[in-house]
């Protein structure tokens, strides 16, 4: 096991909403098993402000925040898991906005109705010298016992990282990613020296490493990144608020201002590395344990490897594929955006 020299300096963070009831049975366990070791305590963040329209409205709300619940209940029981729901009070909201961009308030969510205030207030009251924060749906292979003690190395002995990432994919023998569009452009670049670990001009809020007390020194220092104009009009016409940009672009612009970098890193041995689920379907649900399985088994198909997103080399995506597509994603957000005129002038 690896621990630090005193008590409680690594905390485990895990956003849910009860959007995540489906899978928290299966992924939360093995979250759990991947980096219990390695940490000090295990907080999830339970977000329970509702989206008023767009992908993150749950239109089941109540019903899934008693299933998510009752797994938490159960999971709380077998392992040391704690859980903390968002505080969106006018003392918390103006605490958490003046730690990170000295102003006495921030949105509750995105332009997009995605999670915003959510993710900070979770960095705001962790107690711990470093934080490894992740959504609930994130998936892990390798199973390197050793991954934050490298990473936090990594930070330590780099004053322009900022965020550590676990490799996203698994590792190609080339070692290459694929699909990494800052790579592709030439933003993004390899280590000089350390094998399997590339810098990033960009954050994604999946999963990170970082210090609170590097966010301390940069307290007050973070920029809102407002929406361009047709993000503003479709915010105001779904509902949301229309004052900032998704928190990961944000994360990231801030983090270009400063000169900073995250790090994708294997690390040593099998190291770490993620897969992602680009979608939500009955197939995915239906296949989901068999899924974990084989990522903690390496059990990965050469089309895969290099592919941070899990590809139809592991699940057929065909069905959730053509049900997303643009033309039906907007007709989505057009029925929803009726909907909202006819509650309005009813």
């Amino acid at each position: 096991m690896v621990r630090m020299a005193h008590r409680e300096r690594i905390s485990l963070q895990i956003n849910m909403h009860p959007n995540d009831a489906g899978h928290v049975r299966h992924i939360l366990p093995h979250q759990l098993r991947v980096w219990g070791e390695q940490v000090d305590r295990t907080l999830v963040i339970l977000d329970l402000h509702r989206s008023r329209a767009g992908r993150y409205r749950n239109q089941d709300f109540d019903r899934n925040l008693h299933r998510l619940r009752q797994e938490l209940n159960r999971l709380a029981r077998a392992s040391s898991l704690d859980v903390l729901e968002v505080d969106y009070s006018p003392a918390a909201k103006r605490a958490v906005a003046r730690r990170f961009f000295d102003t006495d308030d921030i949105p509750e969510k995105a332009w997009d109705g995605g999670p915003f205030y959510s993710y900070f207030f979770g960095l705001w009251a962790a107690q711990t010298d470093y934080i490894l924060r992740m959504d609930s749906d994130m998936l892990y292979g390798g199973g390197s016992l050793s991954w934050i003690a490298e990473a936090i190395a990594l930070l330590e002995d780099n004053s322009d990282v900022m965020f550590v990432a676990p490799l996203s994919g698994p590792p190609r023998a080339d070692g290459r990613l694929l699909g990494q569009r800052d790579l592709e452009t030439g933003a993004a670049r390899k280590h000089a020296t350390l094998p399997y670990t590339f810098l990033f001009p960009t954050v994604s809020t999946r999963v990170f490493l970082t210090g609170p007390r590097l966010l301390r020194d940069l307290t007050g220092q973070f920029e809102l990144s407002r929406p361009g104009r047709s993000q503003w009009i479709r915010a105001r016409l779904l509902g949301n608020p229309s004052r900032a940009l998704e928190a990961e672009t944000v994360l990231s612009r801030n983090m270009q201002r400063l000169g900073c970098w995250r790090a994708d890193m294997l690390g040593n041995g099998a190291g770490m590395w993620t897969l992602h689920p680009p979608y939500r379907s009955p197939a995915f649900y239906h296949t989901l344990p068999e899924l974990i399985d084989r990522i903690e088994r390496d059990d990965v198909p050469d089309r895969q490897r290099g592919h941070y997103d899990i590809n139809d080399s592991m699940i057929d995506w065909s069905e959730p594929r053509r049900r997303n597509t643009k033309m039906r994603r907007w007709l989505r957000h057009l029925s929803q955006v009726v909907g909202r005129m006819t509650e309005r002038y009813s």
